[in-house]
């Protein structure tokens, strides 16, 4: 995602949103020499049942932990949003979620949280509607129920989209629902459309048949998946996390230099056909970053939040604040990207 889309992003949402309480490419160098530890540890991380987390799922598959010395107990959640809050409970060591998802955790309050580093930047997120309920223009959703996870990117995204289409979210009734029970409202009747991302958009339009259709809700605008973690995990085991990221960027290696047995890994890891993961498979950018962008991206979800008051009142924060570089910038130095930031702060 350039800066300069992000920048015209921020003014097109600031302008169409109400007055509020409140003012890389996939292609890697060769895989970083393996530094072999002196003992095992043992991290406890979260993953998405998607290709957003493949560096994730790639590592684990091809030993890649192991080579670290590490034994990386890995927990599936439907969402970003639940494996935060389990994150910040001390449940996990590092978790996966949207950049979405960390600046309204930072607005609520999360000041421990950590950004780590992007592992994909993603478009795949989408709208998908019931047309038996008088839909078949994105301007007939005015007036219907949609539902959506709320704090998530399906939220975000459904905002940009309605922007979009000269709506706003309080043209809609949202109905906040988990992922997983997003077909079933859908079928049942207790919502005409739901926004959400893959593979649950698809699960969704293919239930519906010939009922269903969908419009992408991103506008062209990428979203990060971040591995966070928490300022003490950070300080007491920065030594295993440094090797986990490690980890990671020898995933992207192998993505970047095997993309064919990278897809078949991670298809057989989710339990998807080589044919369903290809559908997915290009919406994604598999790399280790902390650019500029991704700053950019959080200022202007932080301002969309604040300015639909959907987060208590308050200057957008330091964003930098919450970016510890020391574990990327000791396992991949040349990813650290933000002009000013010295790597390792």
């Amino acid at each position: 995602m350039k800066s300069k889309t992000v920048i015209g992003f921020i003014l097109l949402v600031l302008l169409a949103a109400p007055v509020g309480g409140a003012s890389g490419s996939s292609q890697s160098a060769a895989p970083p020499a393996a530094v072999v530890p002196p003992q095992e540890d043992t991290l406890v991380i979260s993953a998405s049942p998607h290709h957003a987390s493949a560096l994730v799922w790639i590592a684990a598959e091809q030993g890649f932990f192991r080579e670290q010395r590490l034994k990386v107990e890995i927990k599936v959640y439907e969402a970003g949003k639940y494996a935060v809050t389990d994150l910040l409970a001390g449940k996990l060591d590092a978790a996966l979620a949207s950049e979405m998802v960390a600046a309204e955790q930072i607005l609520e309050g999360a000041s421990l949280l950590r950004i780590l580093t992007s592992i994909a930047t993603l478009d795949m997120n989408s709208i998908v509607a019931d047309r038996a309920r008088g839909i078949s223009r994105p301007v007939d959703l005015k007036g219907k129920t949609v539902g959506v996870t709320r704090g998530t990117t399906g939220e975000f995204f459904l905002g940009v989209f309605l922007t979009f289409q000269g709506l706003t979210l309080e043209d809609v009734q949202l109905v906040n629902l988990r992922p997983k029970e997003l077909q079933a409202a859908l079928a049942q009747g207790r919502v005409a459309a739901v926004s959400t991302w893959e593979p649950f958009a698809e699960e969704v339009k293919t239930a519906l048949g010939d009922r269903g259709l969908a419009w992408s809700s991103q506008c062209g605008q990428d979203y990060y998946w971040l591995l966070l973690s928490a300022a003490p995990t950070v300080a007491g085991k920065q030594p295993a996390l440094v090797r986990l990221v490690r980890a990671l960027a020898r995933a992207q290696a192998f993505v970047a230099q095997h993309p064919g047995a990278a897809r078949g890994i991670l298809a057989a890891r989710l339990g998807w056909t080589p044919a369903y993961l290809g559908r997915f498979w290009p919406q994604g950018k598999y790399a280790l970053q902390l650019n500029q962008a991704l700053v950019l991206a959080m200022e202007n979800e932080a301002y969309w939040l604040l300015n639909h008051h959907l987060a208590p009142p308050q200057p957008v924060p330091n964003f930098l604040a919450y970016m510890d570089t020391s574990v990327l910038a000791a396992a991949k130095p040349e990813a650290v990207q933000i002009p000013g930031l010295e790597p390792g702060r």
